[in-house]
């Protein structure tokens, strides 16, 4: 669950970075990424309950931000680079944990919290 939470604080990063770059940042956009990080925090709180949909719901967001990631890289590619590795860093770590959680030791350890 560390290699979760590590993510959700280099998303974070990226989220400040954006908003300081950007000349006029919305406030709804900022309220949205304040959701997500809400809802992956309690993702990652019920992961570490032992809820086994959560696995399923976490690869779901994976995706969509992964998807937001690349339709954005080649304007964050243009402008901020680091901000761009800040973002792959976050999805390689939250693939890493995804991938730990889906093998043969995350499954049982699944099975035997539960």
């Amino acid at each position: 669950m560390l290699l979760l939470w590590l993510a959700v604080l280099l998303g974070a990063l990226q989220t400040l970075g954006t908003f300081t770059l950007s000349a006029k940042p919305a406030l709804v956009v900022l309220l949205l990424v304040a959701l997500r990080v809400m809802v992956i925090a309690v993702l990652i709180s019920l992961i570490g309950a032992g809820r086994g949909w959560t696995r399923i719901a976490l690869v779901a967001l994976f995706g969509l931000g992964l998807i937001h990631l690349l339709s954005d890289a080649g304007q964050l590619l243009d402008d901020a680079a680091p901000l761009f590795l800040l973002g792959l860093m976050q999805r390689a770590l939250e693939a890493l944990a995804i991938y730990l959680l889906f093998t043969p030791p995350g499954s049982g350890w699944y099975r035997a919290t539960v």
